[in-house]
Order: structure tokens, then sequence, then C-alpha cells
């Protein structure tokens, strides 16, 4: 262990994280966006519920992300054993966020029926 550790910006840490699970958070932000737009173009409650879950799939990713960047940091003074109990601060932090989902999610498809609906009646002429 170094007795004076070098402080690591923002970007260093960020380039120790692993780039496939970067790539594939950003892959599903980019398809969550074009399920959301088509799911309101649309009005398809399925093409809504397609969106939350490749939103999902972005926030899971990216967790992942965060883990692998701490598994990468070495051990300081104040952390002598390293940072791999982060992972399952980590994992705390994402479990309430899992289970609240379905209660999340009730107000949300209500506001996107009440708003998309009228628009799929209305005539345009």
């Amino acid at each position: 262990m170094d007795p004076e550790p070098s402080k690591e910006t923002l970007i260093d840490l960020l380039k120790k994280g692993n780039t496939s699970s970067l790539l594939a958070m950003l892959g599903n932000v980019v398809i969550a966006i074009i399920k959301g737009v088509a799911a309101v173009l649309s009005g398809s409650g399925a093409m809504f519920a397609s969106t939350m879950h490749s939103i999902a799939d972005s926030v899971n990713q990216g967790f992942v992300f965060a883990g692998s960047i701490l598994a990468e940091k070495k051990p300081t003074r104040r952390f002598p054993t390293g940072f791999g109990l982060a992972g399952l601060l980590i994992f705390f932090v994402w479990l309430p966020l899992l289970l609240s989902r379905s209660w999340l999610m009730k107000p949300f498809v209500k506001g996107f029926i009440s708003c998309s609906i009228p628009l799929l009646r209305m005539d345009f002429g």
C-alpha cells in the first residue's frame, strides 16, 4: 500500500471501467429513447413497457460499470483492504430500486395512457 496515494481524477477512474458495460449502457439508452418515441407516437402500452425495460437495463449496466471502476481502485490508507465492499453497497442501493419499481410504474403508466390516448383520437384535419 502506498503511504501517499496519488489522487485519481474522474477521467482516470472512468478509463479503468469495463468498456463493454459502458457501451451496453449507452446502447440501451439509445434504444430506450427510440422505443420511447415509438411508444408516444403509437400509443402502444407494450412499446411503453419495452421502453421501461430498456431503461432498467441501462441502469443495471450503469451499476455494473460503477462496480468495475471501484474494483480497479487501489487500496488506500482509509480503505486498506480495497473497495470490494463497495459492490455490496451498490447492491443495497439497487435492491430498493428494483423492489419499488412496481410502485413507481403505476403513475407513469397512467400518465402515459392519459397523455397519449387523447392525441391519437384527435383529428388534425
